[in-house]
């Protein structure tokens, strides 16, 4: 099974995936960062955060990079 590594950048820096992870495809990568990354967001929202922007950059085996996962959450309040 491929290897892929998913490498996250936020409002915190950017965290290397140094290990990587098996799956099946790089539709199965995608919708696992999409769930990770939602709930990320969904933390950050809780936390008190109003605005939250991350992004997962996705490498194959061979460290070439292959896509870009952007996603972001805002509140907003109107009084």
């Amino acid at each position: 099974m491929p290897v892929f590594f998913t490498h996250l950048h936020n409002g915190h820096g950017y965290q290397i995936d140094v290990d990587g992870a098996d799956f099946p495809t790089l539709d199965a990568v995608q919708a696992h960062v999409v769930r990770a990354g939602a709930d990320i967001l969904a933390e950050e929202i809780k936390e008190g955060c109003r605005r939250v922007q991350l992004t997962f950059h996705i490498e194959d085996e061979q460290h070439n990079w292959l896509m870009e996962v952007p996603m972001s959450a805002s509140v907003e309040i109107e009084i």
